[in-house]
């Protein structure tokens, strides 16, 4: 498919996949009429093959040990850990609609969560996988000797703001780079050790002002690494709601102002679970957190997905009056559908 060899150069290619972004985010091409045209019969075409809910990532704990400087933690205090009850009753709907790989981090870091393991336990019964997101931090030997014990990791990304001891300290305020760059390389000897190639492990990062003379020092640092299978350096966006972002970064092209605004790929894809039980579409609003279309205390995962609120959106969208909602307007984050 044209689409997966785009999003694997992206990764693979840093440079070559700025370029693109250049072109697509020029004014020239994104306000294009003929550029629309293309992108919302692709949309559209994209939305008749809506089979059902196709994946999901559960926010088992909001808590975060880091206050990186491009995020909300960094401002805000923001806690919260799911009920166990509630995470079982999403485990079973996960069941009962096939789903077999469960996200289990969304905008807090999962190793915080004391119910961790008891929660992989259970998903386990399934015979589901799983994967996350941290920083590595609390990752230590133990920790990680327990996923590989249990059985079932999938993907695990590690989130690494610097390369540097200075830098990354600067970025991801309260951890210690020496701590986690241990952690993360015990873990891939540890990965080596068992025999566990299938698990894919990812660095990525965040271009900030503060590490943009380091990131290439970074991405050469952890491609030489064996047992890591891929490097991402994200661009920087606006997940405050407000505020100068531009005091930490540069916001990346695909999500500058002054552009049209395409119909949001990801209504149609993963959904993602609040620790207090609330469905969004997208994880671009787990800041301000106003774009809620469902309730798993009260709701399965089909009764959201094929919901009048969660179609009414894609309508909205797909009629390119995005522009008109309160929060997808306000999102600058556009979708790639090539």
């Amino acid at each position: 498919m044209l689409r997966d060899r785009f999003i694997k150069y992206f990764t693979s290619h840093p440079v070559g996949a700025d370029v693109l972004k250049s072109i697509f985010s020029s004014k020239i091409v994104a306000n294009n009429r003929f550029y629309k045209a293309f992108v919302l019969s692709q949309a559209k075409r994209y939305s008749l093959n809506n089979q059902g809910v196709k994946g999901i990532c559960i926010e088992t704990t909001l808590n975060c040990n880091a206050r990186c400087v491009m995020c909300y933690h960094n401002s805000a205090n923001l806690t919260g850990v799911m009920d166990m009850d509630l995470f079982k009753k999403i485990i079973n709907d996960c069941a009962a609609n096939n789903i077999t790989h469960i996200g289990l981090s969304l905008y807090g870091e999962p190793l915080l969560d004391k119910y961790l393991f008891e929660r992989i336990k259970y998903l386990r019964q399934f015979n589901m996988n799983y994967g996350f997101y941290t920083n590595g931090q609390l990752l230590d030997e133990e920790k990680a000797g327990k996923l590989f014990e249990l059985g079932g990791l999938e993907k695990i990304n590690f989130s690494v703001m610097g390369y540097k001891k200075e830098t990354y300290e600067e970025t991801m305020l309260g951890l210690k780079r020496d701590v986690s760059y241990r952690n993360i390389l015990n873990f891939l000897s540890l990965k080596k050790k068992l025999n566990q190639g299938n698990v894919t492990v990812g660095i990525s990062t965040v271009k900030l002002h503060k590490n943009k003379k380091e990131m290439r020092d970074l991405v050469k640092f952890w491609k030489s690494q064996k047992g890591v299978d891929y490097v991402i350096t994200a661009d920087l966006w606006n997940r405050k709601g407000g505020g100068n972002i531009e005091e930490v970064g540069e916001v990346g092209k695909f999500h500058q102002g002054g552009n049209w605004l395409s119909p949001c790929r990801q209504l149609w894809g993963t959904v993602y679970v609040y620790f207090d039980g609330r469905v969004v579409p997208c994880c671009d609003d787990n800041d301000l957190r106003k774009l809620t279309i469902g309730d798993m205390n009260k709701q399965t995962l089909k009764e959201i997905y094929f919901s009048k609120e969660l179609d009414n959106l894609r309508r909205l969208h797909l009629e390119d009056k995005r522009n008109c909602h309160p929060v997808c307007g306000k999102c600058l984050h556009n979708s790639f559908w090539f």
